[in-house]
Formats: C-alpha cells, structure tokens, sequence
C-alpha cells in the first residue's frame, strides 16, 4: 500500500526515505544471511536471489528510522513556508509543468 506509506513519511526528507529503504533491504539481506549460515553455508550459492522487499520490511525499518526533523521544529515550519512559496504546488509555481517530457 504505497499511498498509505507515502502518507506516513510526510516529515521525513529524502535522506531519511533513502535511509529507510536501505534499512528495509538491509532487512532483507540479514534475514537471507541468518538464513545461510543456519544451514550451515559458508558462502552464497550462485543463482542465489533475494526475495522483494515487503510492507513488513517497510514498517520494520520506519521503527528504527525516524524522520530527522521534527513536526513541531522552527525547521519544519521554515521548510513548509518555503514549500507553500517556492515548492511545485506553492504561489511561485509555474502554471505549467515543466521537465523533460512536457
């Protein structure tokens, strides 16, 4: 459910989303490593894949990374003043869309 786990992380920057991420799939890679090395391996079999990272990976990982600035921070009212002037859907956005494909 991606639009309720975008909907969680509205405080967190792109650093602690990309910090979240890399934690879920560190999650992943553990659980495969725990994995190996109670089946006794003492290296990754060829062909070997990890599996997707999960909603679970996801909700593992926001319990330990938290959002670096918080709500109620003089930080976060700065950066959502900024946003409301200057940000894609403030008063200083352009009408139209711009990028490489419009």
């Amino acid at each position: 459910d991606l639009p309720a786990l975008a909907a969680s992380l509205e405080q967190y920057s792109g650093s602690d989303i990309a910090e979240l991420c890399r934690e879920a799939a560190v999650r992943v890679s553990n659980e495969a490593a725990k994995s190996l090395f109670s089946a006794g391996a003492t290296a990754v079999p060829g062909g070997t894949a990890l599996r997707p990272i999960g909603k679970a990976d996801f909700e593992a990982a926001r319990k330990r990374i938290r959002a670096s600035v918080a709500k109620d921070s003089p930080v976060s009212s700065r950066v959502q003043e900024w946003n409301a002037k200057y940000g894609e859907s403030g008063s200083g956005a352009p009408t139209k869309p711009w990028g490489m494909y419009s």
